[in-house]
């Protein structure tokens, strides 16, 4: 008798805390906390990081110098410099070209 109450008890206990753990998660809210403002889409004159990166990159000459692998950024978000991979037969290095120095 003693074995079959701590059964019945451990296993309201378990069944107990299932189903505490099926209780539904808060929904998020729609609406941005204040002071936060989302980005909807892209304004003119600005573009998504993920376009270039892989871009072959040209010189003046029109030759392939290599292909863009990364950005880097100041403080403030503000894009200061290209790192591209250059390509050189055996061995590829990378290198930071100012933002300056490219041309669309």
């Amino acid at each position: 008798m003693k074995k079959l109450l701590t059964a019945g008890l451990l296993g309201s206990t378990l069944l107990a805390s299932a189903a505490m753990a099926q209780t539904t998660p808060a929904q998020p809210s729609a609406t941005p906390p204040a002071g936060v403002n989302f980005m909807t889409r892209l304004e003119a004159g600005q573009m998504l990081a993920s376009k270039i990166m892989d871009e072959d990159v040209v010189g003046a000459d029109n030759k392939d110098i290599g292909d863009v692998e990364d950005l880097v950024l100041d403080r403030s978000g503000k894009v200061v410099a290209v790192v591209i991979e250059v390509d050189k037969g055996f061995g590829d290095r990378t290198v930071a070209l100012p933002l300056s120095a490219i041309r669309p």
